[in-house]
């Protein structure tokens, strides 16, 4: 599994495990995700692409 960026939230009990989530499912179904994570400013964006044959 790529490394997932973290939730920059303050809780964060519960917030950041819905990429993990994508991830298995997409790992469960033979597929993979792609992970880009972008600066701006101050904070980072990603772009997460997931990628599932048929």
């Amino acid at each position: 599994m790529p490394q997932l960026p973290l939730t920059s939230k303050t809780d964060k009990k519960h917030h950041g495990i819905g990429l993990a989530n994508i991830a298995r499912c997409a790992e469960k179904y033979q597929g993979s995700i792609a992970v880009e994570i972008i600066p701006k400013e101050n904070r980072q964006r990603f772009c997460l692409t997931v990628m599932l044959y048929h």
